[in-house]
């Protein structure tokens, strides 16, 4: 799994996802095949294993991550230096909703810890510094606040849920 923010935010991350399934690397969202992106993050692995040993495909694929990671922090890089006030502002943007929001769906709270996780990252934010915010993005996961309680949850209460925890874990000390 990688994240990948910088890429994403520039709208560069289709033509780089282009141009590695052509070497026979599957991107695909963060629930596997047939998935979209949630958060920035992707899964990339190996498409094809004929003929191929083990340390072969794991030595591609290690190759092509080195380089999309060398790529999205050359982006990021872009940003800081180019786009600072921007960047800056949807990361504080961010972690305001996250931690002010009564109810926020799966997909808006992977899209805000996303930009979080890139401040902290970027160390344009200084907020939640010591938080794992990959945890975090595992922990309100639809069936990971289900399996927290003992009672069926409706999509509200799902996502009420959510915030709670999101504000709990960003707002402790």
């Amino acid at each position: 799994m990688v994240h990948l923010p910088a890429l994403s935010i520039t709208n560069q991350i289709e033509k780089l996802l282009i141009g590695i399934s052509q070497l026979g690397v599957a991107v695909r969202g963060v629930y596997g095949e047939g998935t979209k992106s949630m958060g920035h993050l992707y899964q990339i692995s190996n498409q094809g294993t004929l003929g191929a040993s083990e340390e072969t495909l794991i030595d591609k694929i290690s190759q092509i991550v080195a380089q999309i990671v060398e790529k999205e922090e050359r982006m990021r890089a872009h940003l800081k230096k180019n786009n600072l006030y921007e960047i800056e502002d949807d990361c504080y943007r961010a972690y305001g909703l996250l931690t002010n929001a009564r109810r926020m769906s799966t997909e808006e709270a992977m899209k805000l810890l996303s930009l979080l996780k890139l401040g902290k990252e970027m160390e344009i934010i200084d907020k939640a510094k010591d938080k794992d915010i990959y945890r975090l993005m595992v922990k309100i996961q639809p069936n990971n606040i289900l399996s927290s309680t003992d009672t069926e949850l409706t999509t509200k209460e799902r996502d009420k849920m959510r915030a709670e925890i999101i504000r709990n874990e960003l707002l402790e000390n």
